[in-house]
Protein backbone atom coordinates (compact mmCIF):
# COMPACT_ATOMS: atom_id res chain seq x y z
CA UNK A 1 0.00 0.00 0.00
CA UNK A 2 1.09 3.53 -0.73
CA UNK A 3 -0.28 6.72 -0.12
CA UNK A 4 -1.86 8.81 -2.56
CA UNK A 5 -0.27 12.38 -3.37
CA UNK A 6 -2.54 15.23 -3.53
CA UNK A 7 -1.85 16.24 -7.25
CA UNK A 8 -2.62 19.48 -7.10
CA UNK A 9 -2.06 23.17 -7.76
CA UNK A 10 -3.63 26.23 -8.15
CA UNK A 11 -2.90 29.96 -7.67
CA UNK A 12 -4.08 31.23 -4.09
CA UNK A 13 -6.32 33.85 -4.12
CA UNK A 14 -5.54 37.33 -1.84
CA UNK A 15 -2.87 35.19 -0.73
CA UNK A 16 -1.37 38.19 1.46
CA UNK A 17 -4.65 39.36 2.65
CA UNK A 18 -5.87 36.06 3.84
CA UNK A 19 -2.55 35.12 5.36
CA UNK A 20 -2.00 39.19 6.77
CA UNK A 21 -5.49 38.39 8.42
CA UNK A 22 -4.11 35.34 10.30
CA UNK A 23 -1.85 37.54 12.16
CA UNK A 24 1.06 34.68 12.04
CA UNK A 25 3.34 34.39 15.09
CA UNK A 26 6.85 32.87 13.88
CA UNK A 27 6.57 30.43 17.05
CA UNK A 28 2.82 29.86 17.10
CA UNK A 29 1.12 26.53 15.57
CA UNK A 30 -1.31 26.42 12.48
CA UNK A 31 -3.38 23.87 11.24
CA UNK A 32 -4.08 23.80 7.52
CA UNK A 33 -6.96 20.75 6.70
CA UNK A 34 -7.41 21.69 3.40
CA UNK A 35 -3.64 21.40 2.50
CA UNK A 36 -3.69 20.59 -1.26
CA UNK A 37 -1.73 22.85 -3.46
CA UNK A 38 0.06 24.47 -0.68
CA UNK A 39 0.02 28.44 -1.64
CA UNK A 40 -1.25 29.41 1.36
CA UNK A 41 0.50 26.64 3.49
CA UNK A 42 3.36 27.95 1.94
CA UNK A 43 3.13 31.89 2.60
CA UNK A 44 2.29 30.51 6.33
CA UNK A 45 5.11 28.33 6.59
CA UNK A 46 7.92 31.00 4.95
CA UNK A 47 6.73 33.61 8.07
CA UNK A 48 7.12 30.62 10.90
CA UNK A 49 10.77 30.18 12.66
CA UNK A 50 11.89 26.97 14.58
CA UNK A 51 9.85 27.02 16.79
CA UNK A 52 6.82 27.38 15.03
CA UNK A 53 4.64 24.79 13.18
CA UNK A 54 2.01 24.10 10.31
CA UNK A 55 -0.30 20.85 10.88
CA UNK A 56 -1.18 18.70 7.76
CA UNK A 57 -3.82 16.38 7.71
CA UNK A 58 -3.07 15.55 4.42
CA UNK A 59 -1.16 12.56 4.10
CA UNK A 60 -2.64 11.51 7.59
CA UNK A 61 -6.46 10.98 6.69
CA UNK A 62 -5.14 9.29 2.96
CA UNK A 63 -3.29 6.82 5.08
CA UNK A 64 -6.86 6.27 7.31
CA UNK A 65 -8.44 6.07 3.96
CA UNK A 66 -6.14 3.35 2.30
CA UNK A 67 -6.01 1.10 5.55
CA UNK A 68 -9.44 1.27 5.76
CA UNK A 69 -10.88 0.63 2.02
CA UNK A 70 -9.55 -3.00 2.62
CA UNK A 71 -12.05 -3.71 6.04
CA UNK A 72 -15.18 -4.95 5.69
CA UNK A 73 -17.31 -6.99 7.47
CA UNK A 74 -17.58 -9.55 4.74
CA UNK A 75 -13.55 -10.61 4.55
CA UNK A 76 -12.59 -9.64 8.18
CA UNK A 77 -12.06 -13.58 9.18
CA UNK A 78 -9.59 -13.61 6.20
CA UNK A 79 -6.80 -11.05 7.88
CA UNK A 80 -4.95 -13.45 9.84
CA UNK A 81 -3.94 -10.26 12.19
CA UNK A 82 -7.41 -11.04 13.20
CA UNK A 83 -7.08 -14.44 14.15
CA UNK A 84 -10.36 -15.25 13.15
CA UNK A 85 -11.69 -12.77 15.90
CA UNK A 86 -12.21 -9.54 14.30
CA UNK A 87 -13.31 -7.73 17.40
CA UNK A 88 -13.84 -4.12 17.59
CA UNK A 89 -10.81 -3.57 19.82
CA UNK A 90 -8.26 -5.70 17.41
CA UNK A 91 -9.75 -3.61 14.08
CA UNK A 92 -8.62 -0.52 16.05
CA UNK A 93 -5.28 -1.89 17.04
CA UNK A 94 -4.91 -2.65 13.31
CA UNK A 95 -5.80 0.48 12.14
CA UNK A 96 -3.03 1.99 14.36
CA UNK A 97 -0.45 0.21 13.07
CA UNK A 98 -0.67 0.09 9.52
CA UNK A 99 -1.64 3.89 9.54
CA UNK A 100 1.87 4.33 11.69
CA UNK A 101 3.58 1.85 9.32
CA UNK A 102 2.32 3.81 5.69
CA UNK A 103 3.42 7.09 7.27
CA UNK A 104 6.79 5.57 8.56
CA UNK A 105 7.45 4.58 4.65
CA UNK A 106 6.20 8.50 3.71
CA UNK A 107 9.36 9.79 6.43
CA UNK A 108 6.46 10.87 9.26
CA UNK A 109 6.68 9.49 12.76
CA UNK A 110 3.68 9.71 14.60
CA UNK A 111 3.92 6.63 16.80
CA UNK A 112 3.96 7.31 20.46
CA UNK A 113 7.49 5.23 20.52
CA UNK A 114 8.93 8.08 19.30
CA UNK A 115 7.00 10.51 21.51
CA UNK A 116 8.84 13.04 23.37
CA UNK A 117 6.87 17.04 23.19
CA UNK A 118 5.88 16.04 19.37
CA UNK A 119 2.77 15.57 17.67
CA UNK A 120 1.61 11.81 18.06
CA UNK A 121 -1.36 9.64 17.05
CA UNK A 122 -2.95 9.19 20.06
CA UNK A 123 -5.96 6.86 19.57
CA UNK A 124 -7.99 5.25 17.43
CA UNK A 125 -11.44 4.57 17.64
CA UNK A 126 -14.00 2.20 16.25
CA UNK A 127 -17.55 2.57 16.72
CA UNK A 128 -19.40 -0.58 16.94
CA UNK A 129 -22.74 1.76 17.83
CA UNK A 130 -23.70 5.08 18.01
CA UNK A 131 -23.05 4.61 21.48
CA UNK A 132 -20.58 1.83 21.99
CA UNK A 133 -16.84 2.12 20.96
CA UNK A 134 -13.45 -0.13 20.76
CA UNK A 135 -10.32 2.53 21.91
CA UNK A 136 -6.81 1.43 20.69
CA UNK A 137 -3.82 3.85 22.52
CA UNK A 138 -0.72 2.39 22.05
CA UNK A 139 0.35 3.02 25.67
CA UNK A 140 -2.23 2.21 28.13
Amino acid sequence: MEIDEVQYSHIPVMLYEAVNGLNIKADGVYVDCTLGGGGHSSEILRRLNEGGMLLDFTKLKSALRLVCKNLDHTNLNDFDYFEQNPSAERIAKYIYEQIIQLLLKEGIDISYKNQTEDAFLYAIDVFETDTSRARYIPFA
